[in-house]
């Protein structure tokens, strides 16, 4: 898998609006649009990876155009690599004595603000497998 030093977040209302922001994104910086598609309730989410000032660049062009329609968003330079890991769903073994769990549930519906937890717990802490 393909980890990028930057990654970017975004929740929008509308999918119409989504479709736009996510075209302007990719025109903008030379990024790669990593997942861009529908959830339920007719909601729209981008996830961007690629330098941190390109996809900074992208991510501020997404904000920009979604205004109104915006619901959440998170941008992470410097992101950690398992961040990557847990963001598409691959498994470590661990390795170590003892393990430890943040339930995410209790910070934000957000799933943004959740893996924007994950990253700052992940890059603070030695935590790891």
């Amino acid at each position: 898998m393909i980890r990028y030093p930057a990654i970017a977040l975004i929740e929008i209302s509308s999918i119409a609006t989504g479709i736009f922001c996510a075209d302007a994104m990719i025109k903008r910086a030379p990024i790669t649009m990593m997942k861009s598609g529908t959830v339920h309730n007719g909601k729209y989410l981008i996830l961007i990876g690629g330098s941190v000032a390109a996809a900074e660049e992208a991510y501020l062009q997404g904000l920009a155009l979604a205004s109104a329609e915006l619901i959440d968003h998170v941008f992470l330079p410097d992101v950690h690599e398992q961040v990557h890991e847990a963001v598409f769903g691959t498994r470590t073994i661990c390795v170590n004595d003892a393990i430890g769990i943040i339930d995410l549930a209790a910070f934000s519906s957000s799933t943004f603000s959740r893996v924007h937890v994950f990253g700052n717990a992940m890059v603070s802490s030695q935590l790891g497998c």
